[in-house]
């Protein structure tokens, strides 16, 4: 721990402040469950991410905010279950796509008009805005990838997992929290 003062449950992190159950981060403030990260702030539950704000369940991501069940997503705000995505705002269920607002294309141009007006908002608003819209879309089930036979959520590589929440390679596992 280098610098790394008012951390709890953490291992191998710099400069990092007021955390919890982090591990192997640099730069990051006020987040819990984080794993090799940096410069993340206010996150819970995400995994090699860098310069987030705000996220929750989001793996391998850039420069996001405000956003949800995300994975390999960059210069993104308000997004929720994405996979891949680049360039998007205000965005749901949306997989290897760019430049995209509310789930319409736009040109790179186009993007970056738009995107000022929704930046000239206040926050309160555009999230009201992306509440309304993203509740027309399905909810998954379960977050879960590569896994079989399971009751819970949030759950990777995992088999016969009867109420586990938030965990990886488990296998007859049952009422379980990580």
């Amino acid at each position: 721990m280098e610098n790394s003062n008012y951390n709890n449950y953490s291992d191998n992190l710099k400069d990092c402040y007021m955390c919890s159950s982090i591990v192997e981060c640099n730069d990051c403030m006020y987040s819990s469950n984080i794993i090799q990260s940096k410069n993340c702030t206010d996150c819970l539950s995400v995994k090699n991410n860098t310069e987030c704000y705000e996220c929750t369940m989001c793996n391998n991501s850039y420069k996001l905010l405000f956003s949800q069940y995300c994975d390999s997503c960059t210069d993104g705000m308000f997004l929720k279950n994405c996979i891949g995505c680049s360039d998007c705002i205000c965005c749901v269920n949306l997989i290897n796509k760019n430049y995209y607002i509310f789930n319409q294309e736009y040109t790179k141009d186009e993007y970056e008009t738009k995107k000022q007006e929704l930046l000239a908002m206040s926050r309160d608003l555009l999230l009201h805005d992306f509440q309304s819209f993203s509740i027309r879309f399905p909810k998954k089930f379960t977050h879960a990838v590569n896994s079989d036979n399971i009751l819970g959520d949030n759950l990777s590589n995992s088999k016969n997992c009867k109420y586990c929440f938030a965990a990886n390679d488990l296998e007859n596992v049952a009422y379980s929290f990580a």
